[in-house]
């Protein structure tokens, strides 16, 4: 077999050849007369219609399917209220909602079937949500937000008026009052749902299934949280952590093709068992690993999969930071963030203080030592190949392999060139690893990562610096394994080829 074709020049312009440009070109464009309607569809949930961690369901799902219409993926939004179920009482209590970030902070997990196929099963989900949406613009993550909510950021800027004025008028901006809803939405992040091919519900109905947290303060702003002057002013008379979702819905737009086409389609799925429609998906499997206080960590990730992307690793520390909308979630920890709990009592020597004395450092400067470093040294292992060869030591690589990883890749939206994460934020909550295991950048061919179905060992070595002490260590480390994945349409059956 010969690679070489009739793109491989022999001679300096012997292959250039002139094209009338689009200003000259006054032909007719291209139509699409087959597409003979589109229209915004609503799918209510099936079950009940209040959802809480007290009372009520806890297992939100929605059957989206049709006897004849097209899904385009891109346009699924879903849609609840937030109900602020604290009670009002003038001059005592006015126990207000703050949201810490975007719906999914709401939802521990997201499972998508089709014809009892499970397609995707991410844990972790508004953590793994939250990770990735950082590897998108700012104006875009920004957009997405606009949605539903106020745009929040994170270290770097302050996102919102923080003002409390009292009991009496709870005067904040950004709080649903007792007894008041606020009506949200947002994409489910999912490679069934971020791929661009349209999906035909009359062969592969989707089964959406979303699973809220355990603990109702997950989501919200906790009582006795700190404002931006270091005041615990989110007191438990001005604060809710008690709320519930109802009215949810899957919005959506539906495509339906004439006769002619959809015979077409019809046929080839129905005509015979080697036809079928595959489309390319990404999956994401999220493991939490306990960290117990050791600066040389060491974990086994124990999968079965053909395509491996990529390896994205985050920390957790117990409590997150002491920032008023830090949660587990949406706090990537880093050590780093030991800086502003230290003391610098001379070249090399740290003498720690109180968690309480970082309250504003960290939105005024940003400390850095080589000795602190959170990037002491790391490397990934799958059987006897390394990645990188050689150990990253430093979180300037770490970013540099970050942003090398995610940028040229359309999954990623590799035009952009940009993500929503500031230098301060890296090194204190928003510090994120990744290890590319493709072989060529998956935005340029398909199913190029590694192969890990034979059983090969997936290692992870982490050194902390050791100059940290061990209560400033995270507690968890989290990863997400990033795999390529077949979703095959083949008349009434579908399946996943992994």
């Amino acid at each position: 077999m010969s690679y070489l074709g009739e793109n491989i020049n022999t001679e300096d312009f012997s292959d250039i050849n002139d094209i009338k440009i689009t200003e000259l070109n006054f032909s007719n464009p291209a139509t699409a007369s087959y597409i003979i309607d589109r229209k915004s569809a609503t799918f209510h949930s099936t079950g009940g219609n209040i959802y809480s961690t007290t009372s009520g369901g806890t297992l939100i799902r929605f059957n989206i399917d049709s006897p004849t219409d097209w899904l385009d993926p891109s346009s699924v939004r879903v849609q609840f209220d937030i109900r602020n179920t604290a009670v009002y009482a003038a001059g005592t209590n006015n126990e207000q909602l703050f949201l810490t970030g975007g719906p999914h902070s709401f939802f521990k997990r997201l499972r998508v079937l089709s014809r009892g196929i499970v397609l995707h099963d991410i844990t972790e989900y508004n953590r793994v949500h939250e990770m990735f949406s950082y590897f998108k613009a700012q104006n875009v993550k920004t957009n997405e937000l606009s949605e539903s909510i106020y745009a929040f950021d994170h270290f770097g800027s302050e996102f919102q008026t923080d003002v409390i004025d009292g009991v009496t008028t709870g005067n904040i901006s950004s709080g649903i009052r007792p007894g008041e809803t606020m009506t949200v939405m947002f994409k489910p992040f999912c490679g069934i749902l971020n791929q661009e091919k349209y999906l035909p519900l009359k062969y592969c109905p989707l089964v959406l299934e979303l699973e809220i947290v355990t603990n109702a303060s997950d989501p919200v702003v906790s009582d006795g949280s700190k404002n931006y002057t270091g005041a615990a002013a989110y007191t438990a008379a001005l604060t809710s952590q008690s709320w519930q979702l109802e009215q949810f819905k899957v919005r959506c737009d539906l495509l339906k093709l004439d006769n002619t086409l959809q015979n077409e389609f019809d046929n080839q799925l129905l005509g015979s068992s080697s036809n079928r429609l595959s489309i390319r998906i990404s999956n994401y499997m999220s493991q939490t690993f306990p960290v117990n206080g050791s600066n040389d960590l060491s974990f086994n990730m124990t999968r079965a999969l053909s395509n491996l992307n990529r390896v994205f690793v985050s920390f957790i520390k117990a409590g997150g930071v002491d920032r008023f909308y830090s949660k587990e979630y949406n706090t990537f920890y880093s050590t780093l963030y030991a800086n502003n709990i230290l003391t610098h009592t001379s070249p090399g020597t740290f003498t720690a203080t109180t968690i309480s004395d970082l309250v504003n450092a960290l939105f005024k400067k940003a400390i850095y030592s080589k000795s602190l470093d959170p990037v002491y040294n790391t490397q990934l292992q799958i059987g006897g190949k390394l990645f990188p060869e050689y150990p990253i030591q430093s979180s300037q690589e770490s970013f540099y392999l970050l942003k090398k990883s995610i940028n040229d890749d359309k999954i990623f939206n590799k035009h952009i060139h940009a993500v929503d994460i500031k230098a301060k934020s890296y090194l204190s909550d928003k510090f994120i690893v990744v290890f590319d295991t493709c072989k060529v950048n998956s935005g340029t061919a398909a199913y190029a990562g590694i192969d890990v179905r034979n059983g090969s060992n997936i290692n992870l070595r982490f050194k902390f610096p050791p100059t940290l002490d061990n209560a400033l260590l995270p507690t968890y480390c989290h990863t997400v394994l990033e795999s390529e994945a077949t979703f095959r349409v083949m008349g009434t059956f579908v399946y996943l080829d992994e």
